[in-house]
């Protein structure tokens, strides 16, 4: 179903606009965490059904591919934690 299209263009402030069929519908902004949110325009008007949500969850889950992907390795070559009260009776 390609009802609409839905794409980030970076803008010369180096804001990141989410259009909606050539129409700017808000903002992704990478936040201290390191993964990209959806903010809407303050000024939008009109609902969000779930296929609306669902593609702009999808925008956001490619765009934070490539950092979770970053994170999930970090954590997977951690070596493993010793269990300090391992043998203790409680």
């Amino acid at each position: 179903m390609d009802r609409y299209k839905l794409k980030v263009i970076k803008h010369e402030d180096k804001s990141e606009g989410v259009y909606l069929n050539s129409k700017l519908i808000g903002q992704v902004m990478r936040f201290e965490d390191g993964y990209y949110s959806f903010m809407n325009l303050d000024g939008y008007q009109g609902s969000w059904s779930s296929y609306d949500l669902r593609v702009i969850a999808d925008l956001l889950d490619d765009l934070n591919k490539p950092w979770d992907n970053q994170v999930k390795e970090y954590f997977n070559n951690l070596p493993p934690e010793e269990d300090e009260w391992e043998g203790v009776p409680f």
